[in-house]
């Protein structure tokens, strides 16, 4: 024991002791609670408190004084390796706690929407008007150009009164004429037990076929058995 402290009372030397050989770091001054030596002279125990430290190779522990007068020395403070341990886990749970999160505030990948194919006459403007209408609603479009629409669309079972002037096909239904492309969507969603969906002719205000004033119009849903019915209004 260093003589700066011999002249102290036993309970006092012992936590000044004690205090010095269990920590590693230097707690900053003022920075937590501490262990109270008794109601010795702030001086007094400064001094022998510098001695011993000095006498030890040590770094003295900062100290101060409460509203007792009683003077106090901080808790000795975490050691520097487990404050590195614990430190590390914390931003291991910040980060997994993030990744968590962002997992489930991003938004789930779009279903790509099925390929329309598309059977209509070269020269049709309105066709490729409708074309570039379904594409910019998600669809992907393949198109073959033929002679006679009406052909094919009689092969597909397109009933006489239905025919427009394109006729396409998506995911085994048919899709005739100017057909809004939410309804396309509608029909695939539901998967109803229908053979297609057509707008009949060529109506102005329909999609693809500009022109006013835009008229009114039934969307028409027809069964492999020639039954039709309104499907929609627009």
């Amino acid at each position: 024991m260093s003589r700066g402290i011999s002249h102290l009372p036993s309970a006092c030397r012992r936590r000044i002791s004690r205090y010095l050989h269990e920590s590693e770091a230097v707690t900053p001054p003022g920075s937590c609670i501490g262990v109270v030596l008794g109601n010795h002279g702030r001086g007094e125990v400064g001094f022998a408190l510098k001695e011993f430290a000095r006498a030890e190779g040590r770094r003295s522990r900062p100290y101060r004084r409460t509203r007792h007068s009683s003077t106090i020395l901080p808790v000795p403070p975490m050691r520097v390796r487990d404050m590195r341990k614990s430190l590390i886990v914390l931003l291991s749970l910040f980060a997994l706690v993030g990744a968590t999160a962002g997992a489930a505030l991003r938004p789930a990948p779009a279903t790509p929407l099925p390929k329309v194919v598309v059977y209509k006459n070269a020269s049709c403007g309105c066709c490729s008007k409708w074309i570039d209408y379904i594409k910019a609603a998600g669809f992907p479009v393949e198109v073959h150009d033929v002679d006679d629409v009406s052909e094919f669309a009689a092969a597909s079972g397109v009933p006489t009164a239905l025919g427009s002037c394109h006729t396409a096909l998506v995911q085994g239904y048919v899709i005739e004429g100017h057909v809004p492309a939410d309804l396309v969507q509608k029909l695939l969603t539901e998967k109803p037990k229908l053979a297609g969906l057509s707008v009949p002719g060529m109506v102005v205000g329909s999609p693809g076929m500009d022109g006013n004033p835009a008229q009114p119009y039934d969307v028409i849903s027809w069964t492999k058995d020639g039954k039709t019915a309104v499907y929609a209004k627009r």
